[in-house]
């Protein structure tokens, strides 16, 4: 990983984006032998070689021995062939050049983080700079933060640029730098398709008429040459192919126009539902330029990038922002839904040892050291237990899916209120002790920081909303402030006057930290940080308050309130 601190930049300035993005005139050695690879790989071998076929075909059935139906020109055939050509040059552009993946240990460094928050949320409920934690995710396989459209792979095995799917008939990810070749490829291979069937279905045609005119042994004696039973066979083909792919070109407009990937559209679908579950603003997906300039932003503005799979110089970390939006709005929402996510979880306790295995025959082995027997191994879904899930007994782990005998667990390290590390993995059920709900995970004193609190602006020396410097007198007008509002929901801490909200982090110290701001004691009126920040209740009527006639409506006096301090 990038070293922290302010040193970063002048140590690592390598890692800086976007010069990384910009492709190199000569591919370097290993990105030719990736390429390679992926080329001969089985998925892209069965996909040329029925390229191949209705190619040849189709050349042989309109120009070598024709049905004579119907004149096929040299101009047709230069006009198939150009299909066929562009068709090929999309899809080994697709292939060879891949989607781009991250650069393992790669982090922005302070000051990118500072300007890009500049532009859309200045000043942070905590009056503290936000990291690349609280606003990126973290790849614990890769080591690596994750730029906002940047998912992880697991076919892969790489966090991959702008990815939108695992294309298994190219053998890798649709990403940033091969998405305008495969939105090209999908569009020529219907066109280039649909022209070989309109060729081969001469075939069909010609033993219609001969039927017709009741020429039964002509018409027999066509059906049984070799040739009409492949052409029949590639005219399906080519219908079918022009059919599926088709259908994936037409999706495809509905994204482009949307500027949305695949993996995009569940975070905006679960964004929206979660919004008004828990009555926020609703997301506005931040890269939604409006159609004509979605467009050019995955096909480039050329109009030579729309029609050739050229280079795309688009930026694949900080892509163009929509008015309103910020950069880290699409990676907080994650960050928010995973954080949610991991509430839902149950923390268990392991009760046997496992040691990691990865599928196959090894699984049956480390199911059964486990305790488990081969008849429930047959019974449960065939999982990858990989080492990192591995789990020795009394090791407290996270729970977050159950299916079929297996559950998805990663580690908590500090016990069940600690902070989950490593990635997650399959583990057999029979493992834990139980998976009773009533062990809901939950970050320490999360319940008592639940519901709206009030952040006086004379508070904490200035810190606040008149944002006056540690150290400075706050301004006159500073006190007269509206105290600032911010609502915990769950592990989510969200502030009225800013666009972003964060997550509630176990430490292992102070128990819980916000912004890398340490809670130092907490009850149910009043929370103290490390920065000397103080959140109030806001006040409600009392019993003991006077109502509107004046008369007081106390019925005994007000108890005493107990704080709870944070131990160290």
């Amino acid at each position: 990983m990038a070293p922290n601190g302010d040193d970063a930049e002048e140590e690592w300035p390598q890692q800086r984006w976007p010069p990384d993005l910009v492709y190199p005139e000569v591919p370097s050695r290993a990105a030719c032998w990736k390429g390679f690879r992926r080329l001969c790989a089985i998925t892209p071998f069965i996909s040329l070689s029925i390229v191949c076929l209705v190619t040849l075909s189709t050349l042989y059935f309109g120009w070598v021995n024709p049905t004579n139906l119907r004149h096929h020109s040299r101009i047709e055939m230069v006009a198939f062939c150009t299909e066929v050509a562009l068709l090929m040059w999309s899809y080994l552009t697709a292939v060879l050049r891949g989607p781009g993946f991250v650069p393992s240990g790669w982090e922005p460094s302070k000051k990118e983080v500072r300007d890009l928050l500049a532009t859309s949320d200045p000043r942070p409920f905590m009056e503290v700079e936000p990291v690349a934690k609280d606003l990126l995710q973290f790849c614990e396989i890769c080591r690596c933060f994750k730029p906002p459209r940047a998912h992880h792979c697991k076919e892969c095995g790489r966090c991959v640029l702008w990815m939108d799917h695992h294309c298994p008939w190219t053998g890798t990810c649709i990403g940033h730098d091969n998405m305008p070749a495969f939105v090209l490829f999908t569009h020529y291979v219907p066109l280039a398709s649909l022209h070989a069937f309109v060729i081969h279905a001469e075939i069909p045609i010609r033993l219609g008429v001969l039927w017709y005119r009741n020429q039964a042994s002509a018409f027999w004696h066509v059906l049984q040459r070799i040739h009409t039973v492949v052409g029949l066979t590639l005219a399906v083909v080519s219908l079918v192919v022009m059919i599926l792919v088709g259908s994936l070109a037409f999706d495809l407009h509905w994204s482009l126009s949307n500027n949305l990937s695949m993996v995009e559209e569940l975070v905006v679908d679960k964004a929206k539902a979660r919004r008004y579950d828990s009555k926020e603003a609703q997301f506005v997906f931040p890269y939604d330029l409006g159609e004509r300039e979605n467009w050019k932003e995955v096909l480039g503005r050329s109009w030579r990038t729309w029609f050739l799979p050229l280079k795309f110089d688009g930026s694949a970390v900080w892509p163009t922002l929509r008015e309103g939006s910020g950069a880290f709005d699409l990676s907080v929402e994650t960050l928010v839904q995973k954080a949610n996510k991991l509430s839902r979880g149950v923390a268990a306790r392991t009760s046997k040892a496992l040691t990691g295995v990865r599928g196959g025959v090894p699984a049956v082995i480390g199911f059964a050291s486990a305790g488990g027997t081969v008849a429930r191994l047959a019974a449960a879904p065939r999982r990858a237990v990989t080492d990192e899930s591995s789990a020795e007994p009394d090791t407290w782990m996270l729970v977050t899916n159950r299916e079929g005998g297996w559950v998805k667990a990663q580690r908590l390290r500090g016990g069940p209120a600690g902070t989950p590390e490593g990635p997650s993995g399959w583990l057999p059920e029979c493992c834990f002790e139980t998976l009773d709900e009533e062990h809901r995970y939950e970050v320490p004193y999360q319940n008592l920081l639940q519901g709206t609190w009030e952040v006086d602006p004379s508070d904490a020396n200035g810190v606040g909303a008149g944002g006056a410097a540690d150290g400075d007198k706050p301004s006159p007008s500073a006190p007269s402030a509206e105290p600032r509002r911010v609502r915990v929901q769950g592990p989510v801490a969200r502030a009225a006057h800013s666009q972003l909200a964060f997550v509630l982090r176990p430490e292992e110290k102070s128990g819980v930290s916000l912004l890398g701001v340490p809670l130092l004691s907490v009850d149910s009126v009043e929370a103290c940080w490390g920065n000397g920040e103080v959140w109030r209740r806001p006040p409600q009527p009392l019993p003991g308050a006077a109502g509107k006639d004046g008369k007081s409506n106390s019925v005994g006096g007000g108890a005493l309130r107990q704080r709870r301090p944070i131990e160290d």
